[in-house]
């Protein structure tokens, strides 16, 4: 659910290396104005990154030393879970959902989910999967996309209860999914059939997997 990405750069600056939180309204043309927030850096570190915002300015992110952080307005930054070892958060959803990347669940990179108030629970994938697996994003349903390493890397849809699925590729070996929205379609990349060529793909529970760069199947 990155639907917020432009909004997120709008609002703050990727990198924080202050810990003061402050706030500026900037003049736009037309008359309109942009608030560029400093969402500060959780206690005792310099740095935090920021990956998603959702409708009510929720914001996740990592902050030094791979932690993940949930920010509400009008903050100040806290981290997500202390007790377990989550990474990072990569985008969070209306209700407040997060999922993100973490370790200690099963493996060196597990997909998690976080809903409030926790804790994180660890995205099962289907138990050939021996690798680690990478979310990318969250819709309001709850579902999440992202990419597990096999190897190679493909592209998969969670659903509650699980376990992940695996979307395919566009007759390649290998793929990512990288947003959702709230009908539960799916975009990302994928290897073409002797994996010379990556192309953008659109998916559906009833369609499959559709190559955005073939012109035929577009139109």
């Amino acid at each position: 659910m990155n639907r917020s990405r432009t909004a997120t750069a709008t609002l703050i600056a990727l990198a924080v290396v202050v810990s003061a939180s402050t706030a500026r309204a900037f003049p736009q043309p037309g008359g309109a104005f942009i608030v560029k927030e400093n969402l500060g850096t959780l206690p005792g570190s310099t740095y935090s990154s920021a990956n998603a915002i959702n409708s009510s300015r929720q914001i996740t992110g990592r902050g030094d030393f791979s932690t993940a952080f949930l920010w509400t307005p009008p903050g100040p930054m806290v981290e997500l879970e202390p007790s377990q070892d989550l990474q990072w958060g990569s985008d969070i959803n209306d209700s407040g959902q997060i999922t993100g990347s973490a370790t200690g669940f099963i493996f060196a990179w597990d997909a998690f989910l976080w809903t409030p108030p926790g804790p994180a629970v660890v995205l099962q994938p289907p138990p050939e999967i021996l690798f680690d697996e990478w979310p990318s994003a969250i819709n309001n349903l709850g579902e999440v996309v992202g990419s597990w390493e096999d190897p190679p890397t493909r592209p998969f849809f969670w659903r509650s209860p699980g376990p992940m699925i695996d979307l395919g590729t566009l007759g390649g070996t290998g793929g990512t999914s990288t947003d959702i929205n709230e009908s539960s379609e799916v975009v990302g990349a994928a290897k073409l059939a002797g994996d010379a060529e990556t192309h953008g793909f659109y998916w559906t529970e009833d369609g499959g997997m559709m190559d955005l760069g073939d012109a035929e199947a577009s139109g």
